[in-house]
């Protein structure tokens, strides 16, 4: 079942019949033009999703990728048992790499720019 939030944003609730849990999956409009599709477990019987822990994130620059990604992550939810999700989820990030929209955002949230001796962005 898909909701539409406000003007642009879009969530959806899914039951994994593997699991019998229900996932809240979010995408909505971040600023400086990113968008963000999340999947979080909900909680005390499957009545409040957990915002402050999200299972997984993508991010995406388009509306329409945002959307694609969104309509992905309920395919695989409610179509595979959890362990084998990592493996069918798009990529977190964007196709074509970070851009300096997504830069300016990891660094005005104290984001680090490598771990382990590896960039991220």
């Amino acid at each position: 079942m898909n909701k539409k939030v406000s003007k642009d944003d879009l969530v959806s609730y899914v039951i994994s019949p593997y699991t019998k849990k229900k996932y809240h999956i979010s995408t909505k409009y971040i600023k400086k033009s990113c968008w963000i599709s999340s999947v979080c477990e909900s909680k005390f019987f499957g009545l409040f999703p957990d915002f402050h822990h999200p299972l997984f994130s993508f991010i995406r620059y388009k509306k329409e990728d945002a959307y694609k990604v969104h309509e992905e992550l309920k395919t695989v939810i409610t179509n595979s048992p959890r362990n084998t999700w990592f493996g069918r989820f798009p990529k977190p990030t964007p196709p074509e790499g970070w851009g300096e929209d997504a830069k300016a955002l990891f660094e005005e949230y104290g984001l680090p720019k490598t771990i382990f001796g590896k960039d991220i962005y």
